[in-house]
């Protein structure tokens, strides 16, 4: 099977074409068009279906990770990295929002449409993947960046769109934003300790008590106030440092460095931040599930969030990452259970029996 590009489809893209012959063959059984589903044996079942295709490792960032990649991407993008990375919508769905789908004031966003991309490479506008419509609680940090976003457009305007007002592409924002602010906030802290000329070994992606101390002394050095903290007026004295060893650089290297400094001045380090390993924007969905699942969200209101068809498949995408409670759950129900009675005691043939009377109860008897 090929895709309209010629090329060979993918396992995906043939499983959803062996689904949509069965549906199309079983309506017209249905309607009385064919005597039976050629696509099906006598049972029912589906004698062929495209194995799936490998399933990737899930990436999830943390808050600071998050405020880090956002703050590094710049203004649109940020925004949208931030809303994604807390409300979990698909690619489709949050580049298909308008304003009129959005409520400021009760924090929600109604996601009723998504963009498909089609092999000729259009746009397509229709329902979400599900076919279902659904309503995404906006933390309220986060409802302050929808109403700049919200500014200057009109009720039929995309949320987030391009310059031309036009949807966006996945492939273009990732090239022009992701990708780079990946790279750079995803590195951010080796690249502080490498440019802090830390040993080797101290190089770790972490920023733990050798990385604050050489800030500090950094700070104290330039005459700034020694926090311990990686801002942009400390960025700044760091590039400074930094430009003393650039003379051996290409010219191009020189602006790939300054523009690296740019992008770093947007977010600021402090200790027990991480670097995180390459990801892709619906890694940013991933996150959205960690994130809530960490404070205590349910299967239900995480399957709701992401608008999956089925607690199963919220279950069988993240049943890893939520808590094993068998402990606390024992602990809650040992709290109501009512102790045997006093004159009822176990014994070998795991039954109770009624304890017999003491000398003194037949006395009193």
């Amino acid at each position: 099977m090929k895709a309209s590009n010629g090329e060979v489809a993918g396992q995906t893209r043939r499983r959803d074409a062996v689904r949509l012959l069965k549906s199309v063959l079983d309506a017209a059984v249905d309607s009385g068009l064919i005597l039976r589903n050629p696509a099906r044996t006598k049972s029912g079942k589906t004698p062929y279906m495209p194995s799936r295709s490998k399933t990737k490792p899930h990436r999830y960032l943390n808050d600071e990770q998050v405020a880090r990649l956002a703050d590094v991407a710049g203004d649109q993008a940020g925004r949208l990295i931030r809303i994604a990375a807390y409300t979990g919508p698909r690619w489709g769905e949050l580049t298909a929002l308008t304003v009129s789908d959005v409520d400021v004031l009760r924090g929600r966003l109604h996601i009723r449409r998504a963009y498909t991309r089609l092999d000729s490479g259009q746009l397509l506008l229709g329902d979400t993947k599900t076919h279902a419509n659904r309503y995404v609680v906006v933390p309220i940090p986060l409802r302050g960046l929808l109403q700049a976003q919200l500014a200057d457009k009109g009720p039929h305007d995309l949320l987030f769109s391009q310059g031309d007002g036009k949807a966006l592409r996945r492939e273009n924002f990732t090239s022009r934003h992701l990708s780079t602010a990946v790279e750079t906030a995803g590195t951010a802290v080796r690249t502080l300790q490498a440019l802090l000329c830390l040993p080797e070994r101290q190089q770790t992606g972490v920023y733990g008590s050798s990385t604050t101390q050489a800030v500090r002394a950094l700070q104290e050095r330039s005459g700034i106030p020694v926090t311990g903290l990686v801002d942009a007026t400390t960025w700044t004295h760091i590039e400074l440092a930094d430009r003393s060893a650039r003379s051996d650089l290409t010219q191009g290297e020189k602006v790939k460095r300054t523009n690296m400094f740019k992008r770093l001045r947007r977010c600021t380090l402090a200790e027990g931040a991480e670097d995180f390993e390459p990801l892709t924007f619906h890694d940013l969905r991933h996150t959205a599930a960690s994130l809530a699942i960490r404070v205590g969200a349910t299967v239900k209101a995480v399957q709701e969030m992401l608008g999956h068809a089925s607690a199963q498949e919220t279950l069988n995408t993240y049943a890893g990452l939520f808590p094993d409670e068998q402990d606390a759950v024992a602990d809650r129900l040992a709290a109501n259970i009512v102790a045997p009675s006093a004159h009822y005691v176990p014994t070998g043939d795991g039954h109770q029996h009624e304890e017999a009377p003491t000398e003194r109860r037949l006395q009193a008897v």
